[in-house]
């Protein structure tokens, strides 16, 4: 990773869509370019000083870079770099995006303020977005010092996931999986705080008289859950679901996820063989406003079983990596399957929106006071 991050993005953030001046179309849209590794390099003036050497180094990479299936884009703000044959490249694999208004480098983070001989002028940072196939950052790696860019380069580039292997697609269930909602620290600090404190029995939900209850029942459920209290931790779990999940769910689905209840992690454990047979999380009076479940392991090298099931749509079984999200329709039957070695840490939220808010806020008198929810916002 470079030893300059960026100050506003980290690696797994979703990217800003723009639309750019380049030789080929004055309204090129950056997100058509979604399934393809890009290397955005905001490069400043071409033609001067360090960033001259930036380009000369990218360009006498850039054939590796297009054998690895990277396109390098060279985003300038100088209108006399419109001339600049250093950005110019007969293959359209690199291509320079004119950026004169500053949009791009302002929505990237790249453009900042100084203060010097007693002015404030613009100052625009330069370095290079190493963006995935979902167009989210794999790295940023920034120019300087420029006498190892290209090592630092080459070892974000090695980093990459492999490429997916094209197969026939058989029948699934109506799923989204993002990977890495959650980094590798994360997941293991949330472990460290349900260890640090216990999980109570985690009951299901029943309607019994017309009053949403939560009931303790072994044969139906087993699962030990603690809520999140620590919040530093919270403050980074909302962050992480904004900027790298609610955006998915909007894309996908063409749901705005504003709302969230139980910032909680649940531990399924194959001491008691834990499990929760076959449900649906949106059946009852006090519950019918959850629109979506969210799954994110938060240790999947560490147990066995305890895959995700959808018995409606065939004997598919899902288990997210480590940080990654499987996302679902509240209303699809589901069941967590056994823990048969080690245990299973999961962060078990479910999101809705504005409409389901109001739905929930008419249906509070149906929930049993003793219910177990605990409810937010995703909201910036």
């Amino acid at each position: 990773m470079s030893p300059h991050p960026h100050p506003t993005f980290r690696p797994g953030d979703f990217l800003p869509a723009f639309i750019a001046d380049t030789p080929i179309n004055p309204r090129f849209e950056f997100d058509a370019v979604a399934g393809r590794t890009v290397l955005l390099c905001f490069v400043g003036s071409g033609t001067k000083g360090n960033a001259a050497q930036a380009v000369s180094t990218l360009r006498s990479v850039e054939k590796t870079l297009h054998r690895a299936g990277i396109l390098v884009y060279l985003v300038t703000a100088h209108p006399e770099e419109r001339q600049n044959p250093a950005l110019m490249s007969d293959d359209k694999r690199t291509m320079p995006f004119y950026d004169m208004d500053l949009k791009v480098h302002r929505a990237y983070g790249m453009v900042g303020k100084s203060n010097g001989s007693g002015q404030n002028y613009t100052v625009l940072r330069n370095g290079c977005f190493l963006i995935g196939r979902n167009l989210r950052l794999a790295d940023y790696i920034d120019f300087g010092p420029l006498d190892t860019f290209t090592a630092r380069l080459a070892a974000s580039v090695a980093r990459l996931p492999a490429e997916p292997s094209v197969a026939p697609a058989g029948g699934h269930a109506p799923v989204l999986y993002v990977p890495d909602v959650f980094e590798r620290d994360l997941c293991r600090q949330l472990i460290d705080e349900y260890e640090a404190h216990g999980g109570g029995p985690s009951g299901v939900m029943r309607d019994v008289n017309g009053v949403t209850t939560g009931f303790l029942d072994d044969s139906v459920k087993r699962r030990r859950d603690a809520p999140i209290r620590n919040p530093d931790t919270l403050v980074r779990v909302r962050r992480n679901l904004i900027n790298r999940l609610t955006g998915e769910i909007k894309k996908v689905y063409n749901f705005d996820a504003t709302h969230i209840e139980r910032f909680m992690v649940g531990c399924y454990d194959s001491g008691d063989s834990g499990f929760f047979s076959a449900h649906r999380d949106n059946g009852g009076s006090g519950t019918a406003h959850r629109r979506f479940a969210v799954s994110i392991n938060l240790n999947a090298e560490e147990f066995e079983g305890g895959e995700l099931w959808f018995p409606e749509y065939g004997p598919h079984l899902y288990k997210p990596a480590t940080g990654g999200a499987v996302v679902f329709s509240c209303s699809m039957l589901h069941e967590a399957r056994k823990v048969t070695a080690g245990r299973r840490y999961a962060f078990l939220p479910f999101l809705f929106d504005a409409k389901a808010a109001a739905i929930r806020d008419a249906n509070r008198g149906f929930l049993s006071k003793d219910a177990p929810i605990q409810v937010g916002t995703t909201a910036a």
